[in-house]
């Protein structure tokens, strides 16, 4: 009965697609997935109560792609995702970064920004500017990155970020993302298990006044000694960081953000690919995460805390926010045991991250 419900329920959401104003490869393969998906996911699962959404953000949300990139680059190369509001502050850090490791194809999906993230964008030869106006919702945001995902086609490898997350791996000065990718190709690993490092500074964690260069420049240390894993049914997932040791959080850490879809794969969250594989993987990648750094960031946790769609039901904002009123002064999350991180070397010292052994060509 429910495989019956779930059939028609897909074909009804699929109706949604003649309307959009992008276009579809392979519609009948995404049919498929995500009605493997719903057949398949245990009640037991982590995303079962949510199931719909992702889904429903791939085939109602109106998403349009408003501006193309001027250079057009080799049909294998990677393609970076990043849903983005209000970010251009970060704009010139994130795409300097992603440049240099050899991300020369962006698919940028703009929800909504009025700072001038966009006018910006335009201007970058390499990006794909896409846009989305319904309202913001985590879940509904997957959809989002999978209906991209099917505008350019599952023959792809994909990097999936936010604006605050940097992709790195040991020995990256003398390499590139390509370099990766054949490693990766080589051993037929198809999706690459990630730890977002949270970065920040020795002074005091809050740094709303100064500007985000600044804050940047000063974000240098990390957690190496405070990781855990943690036992779900769908995935294998390490927690723990500064926020763990100064919240008592348990913020999952581990991502998949590096991918190339294979039959009846998809992105439902941000830390799994479905089908889910709980298997201890090698970690070869990280995120240094960049979360609060100015006080735009403050004012967004504010609002995500009264919302509660986001972080746990905005409990994790919530607690930030409470943390941030009684010590904002003489909040930090330095300690004993940060290290600085001087290099990709530095990645080493976390004994989660694994030496990738890349190949000579």
């Amino acid at each position: 009965m429910n495989k019956f419900f779930d059939y028609f329920r897909i074909r009804y959401l699929f109706r949604g697609l003649k309307d959009q104003k992008i276009r579809i490869k392979e519609v009948q393969r995404w049919r498929k997935a995500f009605f493997h998906y719903l057949c398949n996911l245990k009640e037991t699962s982590y995303d079962y109560l949510d199931r719909y959404y992702v889904i429903e953000g791939f085939a109602r949300s109106n998403i349009r792609l408003i501006s193309r990139a001027q250079e057009r680059s080799n049909i294998k190369e990677p393609i970076l995702i990043c849903v983005i509001r209000n970010e251009l502050e970060r704009m010139p850090v994130f795409f300097k970064h992603y440049r240099s490791i050899g991300i020369k194809r962006f698919a940028m999906i703009d929800n909504g920004s009025t700072d001038g993230t966009v006018s910006y964008l335009k201007t970058q030869r390499d990006v794909d500017l896409f846009q989305v106006k319904d309202e913001f919702e985590p879940r509904i945001k997957l959809g989002w990155i999978n209906r991209v995902v099917s505008y350019y086609g599952i023959r792809h490898w994909y990097l999936v970020v936010d604006a605050d997350e940097l992709f790195v791996w040991q020995g990256m000065e003398e390499s590139s993302i390509q370099d990766c990718l054949y490693y990766l190709n080589k051993r037929s690993i198809t999706r690459a298990r990630t730890l977002m490092v949270d970065m920040y500074p020795k002074e005091s964690g809050w740094n709303q006044e100064d500007t985000f260069d600044k804050n940047f420049q000063n974000c240098r240390y990390f957690d190496c000694d405070t990781y855990y894993h943690k036992d779900i049914e769908d995935a294998y997932l390490v927690c723990g960081g500064p926020r763990n040791r100064s919240f008592g959080l348990e913020i999952w850490l581990t991502k998949y953000p590096l991918f190339c879809l294979q039959k009846n794969e998809l992105m439902p969250n941000p830390h799994t690919i479905y089908p889910y594989d709980n298997t201890k993987t090698p970690c070869f990648f990280a995120f240094l995460h960049y979360k609060f750094m100015t006080k735009k960031d403050f004012v967004k946790m504010k609002q995500y805390a009264r919302k509660d769609k986001y972080g746990g039901g905005g409990f994790e904002y919530t607690m930030y926010a409470k943390k941030y009123r009684a010590n904002q002064d003489s909040f930090h999350f330095y300690y004993p045991g940060s290290e600085e991180y001087i290099s990709s070397q530095s990645l080493s010292k976390i004994k989660e991250i694994d030496q990738l052994p890349l190949l000579p060509k």
